[in-house]
């Protein structure tokens, strides 16, 4: 596979972690100059190539990211047949989908990556919680929620009483409804224009 003599001699190149320079090996032995491919590398698969721990290979995938070596292309998800789709990359230094080459690293502003700055939390997992989510004991949060009180609870006085429950398949609700909808019978005179008009 080819390797660029110009993007090895780079300022981010020589910032990056021997981990993230194997990665970057591992999706560059991916790529198709012909077809102009994304390239990916899941964190099973590239633990089990470089002998590390998934999580570390994640941490080098985000260390290339943040150099600009590679660029999200699509992000992981779960497939339709429910097997899980790694990232998608962009390999910067290399044509894509018939666009040239953009060489992010080449605008790299010299900030080293920090791991626990760039992204303590997985993009999989659930955000760890704020200061101002957790409410103190008897006192008002930080963000102006409220503690449910006690006459927020609900006792016993709402349950049903004995008196409430009857015997009868018929709801009471419905019960009281069919009284006033029965239909009122009044006598009418049969005179003979009614007798006429039923015929």
């Amino acid at each position: 596979m080819p390797i660029y003599r110009h993007t090895l001699s780079t300022k981010a190149y020589e910032a990056l972690s021997v981990g993230a320079r194997c990665v970057l090996l591992e999706l560059s032995r991916t790529y198709n100059s012909k077809a102009e491919n994304a390239v990916f590398l899941s964190a099973r698969a590239g633990a089990k190539r470089l002998g590390a721990c998934k999580d570390t290979v994640c941490k080098w995938q985000r260390e290339l990211e943040h150099y600009g070596f590679i660029a999200v292309v699509r992000g992981a998800h779960l497939g339709v047949e429910g097997v899980g789709k790694a990232t998608l990359y962009r390999l910067t230094d290399r044509a894509y989908a018939g666009q040239p080459a953009t060489r992010e690293f080449e605008a790299w502003d010299g900030v080293l990556f920090d791991p626990k700055k760039q992204n303590p939390v997985r993009k999989t997992r659930t955000p760890c919680p704020k200061r101002s989510d957790i409410r103190a004991n008897g006192k008002t949060p930080l963000n102006g929620n409220n503690r449910p009180i006690s006459s927020d609870i609900r006792n016993d006085m709402d349950c049903p009483i004995p008196s409430d429950i009857t015997s009868s398949t018929t709801p009471q609700a419905l019960m009281g409804l069919m009284q006033w909808t029965r239909p009122v019978l009044t006598e009418i005179k049969y005179t003979p224009e009614l007798r006429k008009l039923y015929g």
